[in-house]
């Protein structure tokens, strides 16, 4: 796949502009995004070598906080050639093995008592959505832990996803409900007792 990349930043805001003139970009935004605020996804999609619309589409603001897309995230480690398998995946945990190229992958999980302990299950995707927050929150340990070079210092947000609900960001699909069907190859599972962020690095 060819990714649309600008190299140069005034045509880069020329594109920001036509793209937030779009009926395409303004319903996946919900038209809540200026120019100025597509202008910085595509520039922060640029440092991570993701085309405009591929930005527009993973990355998302939050009270005016931008966040990576938990998808965004895996389709970016696996194309860089990084692992990332999910091993058990159910309403209750979630197990991936994930790691670097060329080094040992390791095992990561999160449960939904961590979720608890941690105030989550008071949000509405945490309760609606049990399977699907567990792999977003997975995926924000793993790439944490492995693949902080790959999304310069932008992170997940563990209680929203663009692709469940209003109000949390663009509306980037259909509503997918906890029941996703069997785990995905690529994907996984994590606990914070379980991963030496080193092995990654």
């Amino acid at each position: 796949m060819n990714d649309l990349i600008i190299e140069n930043t005034d045509n880069l805001l020329v594109l920001a502009d036509q793209l937030a003139k779009s009926k395409v970009i303004q319903g996946l935004t919900q038209g809540n995004y200026s120019k100025e605020d597509v202008f910085v996804i595509c520039l922060m999609g640029q440092r991570m070598g993701v085309d405009p619309v591929a930005a527009l589409t993973g990355i998302y603001l939050v009270k005016g906080r931008p966040y990576i897309g938990a998808r965004l995230v895996r389709g970016l480690a696996l194309k860089h050639g990084h692992t990332f398998d999910v091993l058990e995946w159910t309403a209750e945990s979630i197990k991936v093995l994930a790691g670097r190229k060329g080094r040992t992958p390791q095992e990561f999980s999160y449960t939904i008592k961590e979720a608890a302990h941690a105030g989550l299950m008071s949000k509405e995707n945490w309760r609606l959505h049990p399977r699907r927050m567990l792999l977003n929150a997975v995926t924000r340990h793993v790439m944490d832990a492995c693949f902080a070079d790959i999304f310069l210092g932008i992170t997940t947000d563990d209680d929203s996803d663009p692709d469940l609900g209003p109000n949390l960001g663009p509306n980037l699909g259909p509503n997918l409900g906890p029941n996703l069907g069997p785990a995905q190859p690529h994907l996984g599972q994590l606990s914070p007792s379980q991963p030496n962020p080193g092995a990654c690095l």
